[in-house]
């Protein structure tokens, strides 16, 4: 059976082909699965018992979610914990004038 790479993700968010290609060029030998967060967020208990089920696996955090980062870099260590990073950003002017910075679609980065 092949190994996976478990993506953590809000449930209300979507993933960025920019992002996916970050992820399929650094594990091209793993298959993808995706760990969907709630909109209402996982418990501490939860936590806990998802990363049970985490441990020696390569995860990468698209929505972070500080206590199961570290939790599974204290587990799996640097080696299989990633996050997903971008210092681009883009002006974007709404209707109303306001000119506000987003996050760019280019320039993902696994750290």
């Amino acid at each position: 059976m092949k190994k996976k790479v478990f993506i953590i993700i809000n449930e209300q968010h979507s993933m960025m082909d920019s992002q996916l290609e970050v992820i399929r060029k650094a594990f091209p030998y793993l298959d993808i699965a995706y760990k969907h967060v709630p909109a209402t967020g996982w418990t501490l208990t939860d936590i806990r018992c998802i990363c049970t089920h985490l441990i020696d696996e390569t995860v990468v955090f698209v929505s972070p979610i500080p206590a199961m980062i570290k939790i599974l870099m204290d587990v799996n260590g640097s080696d299989k914990t990633f996050v997903m990073h971008n210092d681009k950003r883009e002006k974007k002017e709404l209707p109303n004038g306001k000119v506000i910075m987003t996050v760019a679609k280019t320039g993902w980065q696994l750290v």
